[in-house]
């Protein structure tokens, strides 16, 4: 099981391009936390009305929903005060059940890789996108630049379509 962060989430949503995480993950393999899905709420409340199409997959049940358990809670309240809900409850969940967490904030990867939960982060979607060849390099580029423009992230195109590895 795949558990998706909000910051993932709201990158492939503004560049209007969410169908890549189910075809690279798989639809039934893809889950989201009960924090993150507020989170995502909030944004569409506040006006980003883009976010929307997140609520759509969750409602064609393309993205399940993951709830927390007893231990999930205990470990919430021991996680660091840099994490948001929805990166606690994630977290902990992968950590209690074994899933894979898919986030970019870099200091909740670090603790991740601390506490041996495995982690992938945007660039290694890039990466994975074009390796797969679910998309091609040229599309790749394009994600980037859509993402650098919609979501002022800056990515390394280089080492993401690096040919060496």
């Amino acid at each position: 099981m795949f558990l998706i962060d909000t910051d993932i989430l709201s990158t492939f949503a503004k560049i209007e391009r969410l169908d890549l995480l189910c075809e690279l993950f798989g639809d039934e393999k893809v889950g989201v936390t009960e924090n993150v899905i507020m989170e995502i709420c909030r944004a569409v409340e506040s006006g980003l009305d883009i976010h929307r199409k997140v609520l759509d997959l969750i409602d064609e049940g393309r993205i399940g929903i993951i709830s927390t358990k007893r231990e999930d809670h205990v470990l919430m309240r021991k996680l660091p005060d840099f994490m948001g809900a929805g990166e606690r409850d994630a977290f902990a969940i992968c950590l209690n059940n074994g899933f894979v967490l898919v986030t970019d904030d870099r200091k909740v990867i670090r603790l991740a890789k601390k506490r041996n939960v495995e982690v992938i982060s945007l660039h290694m979607i890039l990466r994975a996108l074009w390796i797969l060849e679910v998309c091609r390099r040229d599309e790749i580029r394009e994600i980037i630049d859509s993402i650098h423009i919609k979501d002022r992230k800056v990515l390394n195109i280089e080492s993401i379509l690096d040919d060496s590895t």
